[in-house]
C-alpha cells in the first residue's frame, strides 16, 4: 500500500518523505545513517515551557528534556544524553552489522521501544526497509529494460541533448563539446 501511493505521488511529482529518504540514499549510493533527526544530534526540540530535549514524541513525558532556554550553561551537544542519541545508527548496532539494508535504512525510530532502549531495532522499521529496498531494486530493474528497449538511436539523441543543455548552462550556446551521437 505505501508503495503504490509512493508510485501515485512520483507521477504527480508529489515528494513523500518517509520513502525517499531511502530512494536518495539509494540513488546516490550514500549510506543513510540516520532516519530520525534527534539521532546524529540533527535535531533539538524546545517545549512551550523552555524545557530543551531531544525528541518531540517526549514533550509530554519530559523524558529526553534536559535543559532549558533560559540555562545559559546548557549546550546541548555537550550533554551525555545528545552524545548517546548522536551515536544511535544502524553503523553502530551489532545486530545490523550484515543486514542488506544497512546503507538505506537509518534505524528508525527510538522513540517507539516500549522499554526506552534506543539500541533495540525494530523489527516492523526492519520489515519497511526489506520491502523498500526489494521494490528499489526491482523498480531499477524495471526501468533500466524500458530504457534498453527504446531505439539505439534515440537514446544517443537524448543523451546527446542532456550535454548541449549541460554545456550550454555551463558555457553558453556552441562552446565546442561534442553533442552529437558517436
Amino acid at each position: 500500500m505505501l508503495i503504490r501511493a509512493f508510485q501515485r505521488f512520483r507521477e504527480k511529482a508529489i515528494y513523500e518523505d518517509r520513502i525517499m529518504r531511502k530512494v536518495r540514499s539509494f540513488v546516490d549510493h550514500r549510506v543513510h545513517a540516520f532516519d530520525c533527526a534527534a539521532c546524529g544530534g540533527a535535531q533539538v526540540v524546545v517545549g512551550s515551557d523552555a524545557r530543551v530535549g531531544l525528541c518531540h514524541a517526549f514533550l509530554g513525558s519530559g523524558r529526553t528534556f534536559v535543559g532549558s532556554i533560559y540555562d545559559e550553561n546548557f549546550v546541548p551537544e555537550q550533554h551525555s544524553l545528545w552524545r548517546e542519541w548522536s551515536l544511535r545508527s544502524p553503523l553502530n548496532m551489532p545486530e545490523c552489522t550484515g543486514c542488506r539494508c544497512l546503507g538505506i535504512c537509518g534505524g528508525g525510530c527510538p522513540a517507539n521501544d516500549p522499554d526506552d532502549n534506543i539500541w533495540r531495532i525494530s523489527e516492523a522499521f526492519c520489515a519497511h526497509s526489506r520491502t523498500i529496498l526489494d521494490w528499489l531494486i526491482w523498480d531499477l530493474f524495471e526501468q533500466t529494460l524500458r530504457t534498453q528497449s527504446e531505439p539505439r538511436q534515440e537514446t544517443y539523441q537524448q543523451a546527446g541533448a542532456a550535454r548541449r543543455s549541460a554545456a550550454e548552462s555551463l558555457h553558453g550556446p556552441a562552446c565546442g563539446i561534442l553533442t552529437t551521437a558517436p
